[in-house]
């Protein structure tokens, strides 16, 4: 994918605001109890990797079902 960098001029008082490259979510994993997104931040040509795990106290999602998914 050619992806075409594009970065405020110096004088521009939102450039302070660009601290990363590139955010990649996904896939995200859903559990009847439990979601889970691996999360990877790119930033000076360094990546790093982390999950947001969310858990429920009880099952209130269906890994089969559509809604359930878009959901989580």
């Amino acid at each position: 994918m050619n992806r075409r960098k594009t970065r405020r001029a110096p004088s521009d008082p939102l450039a302070a605001l660009e601290v990363i490259d590139r955010l990649a979510v996904g896939p995200v994993e859903v559990e009847p109890q439990r979601v889970m997104a691996p999360y990877a931040v790119t930033r000076a040509g360094k990546t790093e990797r982390t999950e947001l795990v969310y858990r429920f106290e009880e099952p209130v999602l269906d890994p089969d079902d559509e809604a359930s998914r878009n959901l989580a």
